[in-house]
């Protein structure tokens, strides 16, 4: 058996010596996922480091609980969060049955650059197509492959997209804003290589990791 850690994390309504007012910033300023993951990056030390967490917000800003996957307990030094962590204990045996569901950047890489798939697939598309439509058709079939990579067999067809969002915010360095467009899907699937699931979790799926996506939270099904 494989075990990562599953924390959840929320800003304390208030923080000693600062009457909230500390807090309130944050929740203000990390309405945008361009500083989310610094304030999720304060959790594991040295941003210079290699990432070994994935996180997933659950609503619009930080007042809402980040959700995180990780090698190491997320530490908090300043009194700020809340942290709560257990283990958890990935499926091992093949053919067990799961429910999933993860937030993804679906972008492929074509001639050094990354592109949408959506994007891609809306310039053939019908003119009446809605934006939602053509990623209810192009983005599970982008996944399917990306999952059975980590262990885990689930049919484009059985997917559900449960919405999707557009996020613009400034570079930090400065330049062009960073546009990230997210979807989030949800489905079911059976394991058919637990040591790849075991080996691929912590990795996540796709792009923009930095920016909340990727992660995939799974729950057994009996």
């Amino acid at each position: 058996m494989t075990s990562i850690l599953f924390s959840k994390v929320e800003l304390q309504p208030t923080a000693d010596g600062s009457s909230g007012a500390l807090v309130a910033y944050l929740a203000r300023t990390a309405q945008s996922l361009g500083h989310t993951h610094h304030l999720v990056w304060s959790l594991f030390g040295d941003r210079g480091g290699d990432r070994n967490f994935l996180y997933r917000m659950t609503g619009a800003g930080v007042r809402q609980p980040i959700l995180l996957y990780s090698a190491e307990p997320p530490k908090d030094t300043t009194g700020l969060w809340k942290v709560e962590s257990k283990s958890m204990t990935l499926p091992d045996a093949v053919g067990e049955r799961v429910a999933w569901s993860i937030r993804v950047n679906p972008v492929v890489s074509r001639d050094g650059k990354k592109h949408d798939v959506v994007t891609d697939a809306r310039r053939s598309a019908p003119e009446d197509e809605r934006w939602e439509d053509t990623a209810r058709r192009v983005v599970p079939t982008w996944l399917a492959p990306r999952l059975a990579k980590i262990g885990l067999e689930a049919p484009p067809e059985a997917m559900v997209l449960e919405g999707s969002a557009k996020h613009e915010f400034p570079h930090d360095r400065g330049g062009r804003p960073v546009t990230v467009r997210t979807v989030d899907v949800s489905g079911t699937a059976t394991v058919t290589d637990p040591a790849a699931l075991a080996a691929g979790i912590l990795s996540g799926i796709g792009s923009a990791k930095v920016y909340g996506c990727g992660m995939l939270l799974l729950r057994r099904l009996l």
